[in-house]
């Protein structure tokens, strides 16, 4: 694939490298998205001849149809202006920016279908149709290929915009911070919600539910991250929004943690759920969002319906039992370690890109779900199917 020229956008600004010869970098980022942009430059700049590179989406953390248009046409503008730029095929995450492309071009996405989610509690797989035109639309149904993070987002976007199903995969996203695998973990009953909105995250309900634990046991706590709101419960800790430096904080939070409990009212895959399962931190989920189903396939968590504080806290109890938790925690890791490493998820996005520009058929799903006991790992393994 290096033979051919890559166009990359993301979501946020990155620091390129000395072949990315065009750059459109966005004077007013959103920084949430800054980190994950990064990890998958990087990422994808080991597999790929990335010649050009632009912040795909303006600033704004909302998402504005007529602004995310405007920023559209000021990046058409200078990729039309720009000299001796050839480029084979693109790359975009989210499918930002909403532009009609002149060669190939592929979709890393990443969101649930705008539905009723409550039908995922009960149904994993439900089939969803959309009775209205969006903004993106016409991108999905041009791309050569979408790449999809879950095989239930793959499910829900194939009907939602009557994909044709041979041109959508699943990709489970790569992540950073992989403790070592001899790596120990501990029991200590330190429970840790990382998110942006207290509400919608399930943070509230993760409050309560410490509550009802330490009723029992006063040894569990609460770590929240990302949050400005006062907590003055006993046993809780807040803290802000951690980025750039103080992503060793965060990864020092993942390693002491015994659980990672952050109960979505939606959610497709959670990059922080598998940042915690790189530490070997087993996870509470919600139901509403296509990580359940990777949870489901491998026991490395518990499945919880958002808003149901009895079942979070017997989810906690069950992870953090003597004779269970170390189970718990070797298989998160392991499912991490086969899917979530980024020299593997960029390859099998590179195997998949390949077939596509190829014509030549690709696999549904690449995600590995076997978890054995030794947690096999090698490196850049392209997964060709379930076992």
């Amino acid at each position: 694939m290096r033979t051919k020229n890559c166009m990359l956008y993301t979501l946020g600004n990155v620091n390129v490298r000395d072949n990315t010869t065009f750059t459109i970098r966005n004077p007013e980022p959103d920084p949430v998205t800054n980190k994950r942009s990064q990890e998958l430059y990087d990422a994808l700049s080991d597999v790929f001849e990335i010649k050009g590179w632009a912040c795909g989406r303006y600033g704004q953390h909302a998402y504005s149809p007529e602004l995310g248009r405007d920023y559209a046409r000021f990046i058409s503008d200078e990729l039309m202006k720009a000299d001796n730029l050839k480029i084979d095929f693109s790359v975009q995450m989210a499918g930002h920016p909403i532009i009609h492309h002149p060669y190939p071009f592929f979709i890393i996405a990443d969101y649930i279908p705008f539905f009723d989610l409550s039908i995922m509690d009960t149904i994993a797989f439900p089939f969803v149709r959309k009775g209205y035109v969006g903004d993106q639309d016409f991108l999905y149904k041009e791309a050569t290929g979408v790449i999809t993070y879950t095989p239930v987002q793959r499910y829900m976007l194939i009907n939602w915009l009557g994909l044709n199903p041979g041109k959508v995969t699943s990709i489970c996203s790569g992540v950073k911070g992989f403790a070592e695998p001899t790596f120990h973990k501990k029991n200590n009953k330190k429970i840790l919600w990382v998110g942006s909105d207290l509400k919608s995250k399930g943070g509230v309900e993760v409050i309560e539910a410490l509550k009802w634990l330490r009723l029992e046991d006063p040894e569990y706590t609460l770590t929240m991250v990302g949050i400005n709101d006062e907590i003055h419960e006993e046993g809780v800790t807040v803290l802000p929004f951690l980025h750039g430096n103080d992503i060793e904080i965060l990864d020092k939070l993942y390693s002491e943690a015994a659980v990672f409990v952050m109960p979505s009212y939606k959610e497709n895959l959670g990059l922080v759920y598998l940042e915690a399962m790189a530490h070997k931190t087993p996870v509470v989920v919600t139901s509403r969002g296509g990580i359940a189903e990777l949870i489901r396939r491998t026991s490395s968590g518990k499945v919880v319906v958002p808003g149901n504080i009895a079942a979070i806290v017997r989810s906690i109890k069950e992870i953090t039992d003597e004779d269970a938790y170390e189970g718990y925690s070797e298989r998160a890791y392991c499912f991490a370690r086969k899917n979530a490493a980024w020299d593997i998820a960029a390859v099998r996005m590179a195997d998949a890109i390949e077939r596509w520009l190829k014509d030549i058929p690709v696999v549904d799903d690449y995600n590995d779900y076997f978890i054995d006991e030794q947690c096999q790992y090698y490196p850049g393994t392209v997964y060709e199917g379930p076992r």
